[in-house]
């Protein structure tokens, strides 16, 4: 009987390990799925600067701490105290769960700019630029005109006749890249879907859209793209990269071609460099090959000469805002805001307007060409407490990510849209986002005037330090040389198109000059009378009476009035009953 009883125990030791086995064999595949998961799909660096390989910790643990609770209620039952107990295993992967969320937590904010200031302002450094030596004199033969909306208007019309067209997409990223000498937006062509890319295995080309003379070509590779981040499965850019350099933390990437017309994929490596996860730099890049999927990596300070974008913009921009927020340390950026300055581009999203159709495009940074061939980003700086006013405007190098800063006192860049969009009110043209140019060794904004469908109807020059000085004109020529005029006095128009130049008008002799104080505009509407627009506007004061305001009489201001404005300006009695003339106004 004894032996009977030893034998029935050694039995149940043998199925309560055969149990316990298959409960940790569980417990294991459900943790390899959750980093097969972490690593194929999302491409977690496995890296303690990563935030991603944290959380991909912490929930193998939370699936741990799952199945072990699980298991410790089906054990409860069975009766058998000789089986593995999970009684407190749950608990202990649960505190160390909220322990590493607490501590990701610390390390963040032990790394953010609260108390590291004065180094994410320095982690770019910002020299001063020349002028005159940096930014070339304005040649209307090779002007490097088109954006990158207007480019994405122009590019997507070019694939509908490939083979396959639907299956394909134009990426909207059309970067300005320099290929022999001459300037194109370049876009690639993406996959438009799982199914679409299963069936077309492969990419035939890219968009290019010439930067001077505005025309736009598909050009089909001799060896169609196989690797591309619209692409799945092991074709996929970043998974592609990742299997290679598990460790990489890797951010944006971009589509170049070299002087030979081959395809590669410039992906930015990303390296951690204020305590654990602050302050992220990029300090290297891998190229790959987009037909092949060869990967090198290359230094910044080491890149190949046709390389032209190695940082995204977002990126650099961000350094450059923190450069000019935390200089003076971060109470000072947080409450007195003393010598703190913003970028244009810090703002692009705050526009808003109720009326969409009204709606400027407001993209807060532009690319331009230096003297010496090279591409920077460009974008404007202005003072925190008044973002009307300019105080320079930056280049910023997306290669070598070399920042440069030019003093430029004057008008920001929306307040140069609107006087643009202002000299034809009737057409009703949106302005795109300026360009900074040299006319004459003056700061000058370039922007493009669109109608509703994006086509580019007319172009515009505004003077930075004296923005009232702005034409437009259907040819560059044409406004080249209004501009010009404007600058030297030629002209005592103040609105400056294709239109036969008009005397300014007299206040006929005799008339009583009357003074409205503070008045607030309630309607304003206008109409172009044989070349001359006229304002036509009522106040709250006086909602009988109609005030007309024609360019050629009154000031440049004029061209910036809308319902809401208060204002103090000069008429005298029209004629025509309750019609008045205005001869001067000021904004209050």
């Amino acid at each position: 009987m004894r032996n009977k009883n030893i034998e029935n125990k050694e039995h149940a030791r043998k199925v309560v390990s055969k149990k316990n086995i298959i409960q940790i064999l569980v417990m294991v595949v459900a943790v390899v799925l959750v980093n097969f998961v972490f690593q194929y799909f999302f491409c977690t660096p496995v890296s303690f600067r990563a935030w991603g390989f944290w959380l991909e910790i912490v929930v193998s643990l939370g699936v741990m701490a799952v199945c072990g609770w699980i298991f410790r209620e089906s054990n409860s039952y069975d009766g058998n105290h000789d089986q593995i107990d999970f009684e407190y295993f749950p608990i202990v992967l649960g505190i160390a769960v909220v322990v590493i969320l607490i501590l990701s937590g610390i390390f963040a904010w032990i790394g953010s700019p609260m108390f590291n200031a004065t180094t994410y302002s320095n982690q770019i450094e910002v020299v001063d630029g020349d002028f005159q030596q940096d930014i070339p004199e304005i040649n209307t033969e090779n002007l490097i005109i088109v954006d990158q909306m207007t480019a994405q208007r122009l590019g997507d019309r070019t694939i509908g006749g490939i083979p396959n067209a639907t299956y394909y997409e134009v990426d909207d990223e059309y970067n300005l890249i320099e290929v022999n000498g001459d300037y194109y937006r370049i876009s690639p062509l993406n996959f438009g879907g799982l199914f679409k890319a299963n069936k077309a295995k492969s990419i035939p080309g890219y968009v290019l859209v010439n930067a001077e003379t505005q025309s736009a070509t598909y050009k089909e590779l001799d060896t169609p793209m196989t690797y591309s981040p619209s692409a799945y499965w092991s074709h996929d850019l970043e998974r592609h990269i990742h299997f290679a350099h598990p460790s990489y933390i890797l951010g944006k990437s971009y589509f170049e071609i070299d002087d030979e017309g081959k395809a590669y994929w410039i992906t930015e490596v990303k390296s951690p460099s204020i305590f654990i996860f602050g302050g992220s730099m990029v300090n290297s890049v891998v190229i790959t090959d987009a037909c092949n999927g060869e990967m090198v990596e290359y230094a910044i300070n080491n890149l190949p000469d046709w390389v032209d974008h190695a940082m995204s913009v977002s990126y650099l921009m961000d350094k450059i805002q923190n450069h000019y927020v935390y200089s003076g340390g971060f109470g000072n950026a947080l409450f007195a805001k003393q010598n703190v300055y913003k970028t244009a581009y810090s703002y692009r999203d705050a526009r808003t307007d109720e009326d969409e159709s009204k709606y400027t495009p407001f993209n807060g940074y532009n690319s331009v060409v230096a003297k010496d061939g090279t591409i920077w980003f460009y974008t404007g700086i202005t003072p925190a407490s008044n973002s009307e006013t300019n105080y320079g405007f930056v280049l910023i190098s997306p290669s070598t990510g070399e920042a440069r800063f030019y003093p430029a006192s004057g008008a920001e860049e929306s307040s140069a849209q609107k006087a643009a969009e202002g000299k034809d009110q009737s057409q009703k043209y949106s302005a795109s986002f300026p360009t900074i140019f040299n006319v004459d060794g003056e700061m000058t904004y370039f922007m493009l005037l669109k109608d509703n469908a994006g086509l580019v109807q007319r172009y515009a020059l505004c003077n930075v330090a004296e923005y009232q000085k702005t034409v437009q004109g259907e040819t560059l020529n044409s406004t080249l040389d209004l501009y010009r005029k404007r600058l030297a006095g030629l002209t005592t128009s103040s609105v400056a198109v294709d239109e036969p130049e008009q005397e300014k008008n007299v206040i006929p002799d005799g008339v009583e000059i009357q003074e409205m104080e503070h008045a607030i505009v309630t309607e304003v509407t206008t109409a172009t009378i044989d070349g001359t627009t006229y304002f036509y506007f009522r106040t709250e004061d006086a909602l009988a009476a109609l005030y007309v305001s024609s360019i050629e009489n009154s000031s440049w201001q004029t061209m910036l009035l809308i319902p809401g404005n208060m204002v103090t300006f000069k008429y005298y009695d029209s004629n025509e009953q309750y019609v008045h003339i205005v001869t001067e106004i000021v904004f209050k």
